[in-house]
């Protein structure tokens, strides 16, 4: 797309000089076409920059007012006039209503022919479609290929490889999907947007190249697919990054989106790291699953971690055993650890949360003094990296120390019941 103000910078266009309509010189230029009757209104389709030297009109006020008018009304581009050979000055009434329409009205040189005004634009408005239809038939290409890869279609580690390398595509350590998705697009495009779809499209095109963008400067090398009120993210980076960062750097592409397009809220949700390319589906479930619960959990507007799930994401396995598993390595995997040397804690634990958190009673029961209680407790937090003051804490352990028992049935804690 060129803009009036772009196309200012053109050829013999930097000689030009813009007269009125300033405020529209973000308008786009699709055509050139030159005015030689008067109806010019009948031949208007939007877009156009129309060259005139207002000959046809220059006894009729009127109709230079109505010009104007038909311009602005069709969204033409602007009005290039050349002077002096009939006309000497763009009459004043027709430079107010230019002004308060924000339609450019521009003087061209005198001595130029519009073949040379309209052979350099037209090069470049050809020269940018054609960009465009380039990097559409890119975007077509990383589509379709993370379409498959994210849905699990691909099952082949040589194949993903030839079909990573031709989208450009690196093979990392490991990597993270980050799901953006505008929070409740449907009852926007029906209160806001009122049905109107140009510019509802107007906005999905505008999120996804905000995403695009955004992802592209802060996780470089990511590929972006879109899905229509969602963008998929796809991220290779550092085995060892931390949840946080990503959190962060969502943060920052959700800001920009909302900014550039008051009124909207975008929901995140990000997945763990994997470290095998052809882990990406699980990756993508994950996120997928963080962006729906998160909404629900917390509201329109969060970004939230697969991570920060917790026990949501045992109940939303559907008896997966490697989330299961997953979910009691990350609640109690170093007290595990930690029990394979020191044993008595994951019993001083379990006991405690069946004794409803009462460190006598279950001092009473362990046969052991009310202070080694506490003692081992504090262990367990500090290994755990939790509080069992915060309720959810104790949850995601007594339902760990439950799930372990399914897990690992050969070295279960005491029965619970």
């Amino acid at each position: 797309m060129l803009t009036v103000g772009e196309a200012l910078g053109i050829g013999v266009m930097q000689r030009a000089r813009v007269i009125a309509g300033t405020g529209g010189l973000d308008r786009i230029i699709r055509s050139i076409t030159i005015m030689d009757t008067p109806d010019i209104k009948n031949w208007l389709r939007g877009g156009e920059l129309l060259l005139s030297n207002i000959f046809v009109i220059r006894d009729s006020p009127e109709q230079q007012i109505r010009l104007v008018q038909d311009l602005a009304e069709s969204g033409a581009a602007g009005l290039g006039i050349k002077l002096k050979r009939y006309v000497e000055s763009v009459p004043g009434r027709m430079v107010e209503l230019a002004d308060a329409l924000n339609l450019p009205l521009i003087e061209m040189p005198v001595d130029c022919a519009w073949v040379d005004v309209m052979v350099p634009l037209y090069t470049e408005i050809i020269n940018r479609q054609a960009a465009r239809l380039a990097r559409a038939q890119e975007i077509r290409f990383t589509n379709a290929f993370l379409w498959d890869l994210l849905n699990g279609y691909v099952t082949s580690l040589e194949v993903l490889e030839s079909r990573a390398r031709y989208v450009g595509m690196p093979l990392a350590s490991a990597y993270a999907v980050m799901v953006l998705d505008i929070d409740g697009f449907e009852r926007f495009y029906l209160q806001v947007l009122q049905r109107d779809e140009g510019r509802a499209q107007e906005l999905r095109e505008r999120f996804v190249r905000i995403v695009r963008s955004a992802s592209g400067h802060h996780l470089p090398r990511s590929l972006a697919m879109d899905l229509s009120d969602s963008v998929t993210v796809l991220a290779p980076v550092p085995s060892h990054t931390d949840p946080a960062d990503l959190l962060r750097v969502a943060g920052l592409i959700k800001n920009e989106v909302v900014k550039a397009s008051p009124g909207i809220t975008v929901s995140v949700g990000i997945s763990r790291l994997c470290q095998h390319p052809l882990h990406i589906p699980r990756a993508y479930r994950e996120a997928r699953q963080a962006v729906a619960l998160g909404r629900e959990l917390r509201g329109a507007g969060h970004t939230t971690g697969y991570h920060e799930l917790g026990s949501y994401r045992v109940l939303l396995s559907q008896g997966d055993r490697s989330e299961v598993e997953a979910f009691c390595r990350e609640i109690t995997g170093p007290l595990e650890e930690y029990e394979k040397k020191h044993p008595g804690l994951v019993e001083t634990l379990a006991t405690f949360l069946r004794c409803n958190c009462d460190p006598g009673r279950c001092a009473r029961q362990l046969f052991v003094h009310p202070n080694t209680v506490r003692y081992r407790l504090r262990k367990v937090e500090a290994l755990c990296g939790v509080s069992l003051d915060n309720q959810e804490h104790r949850f995601n352990l007594q339902l760990a120390l439950k799930l372990r028992r399914l897990v690992h049935p050969e070295n279960h804690p005491p029965k619970e019941e």
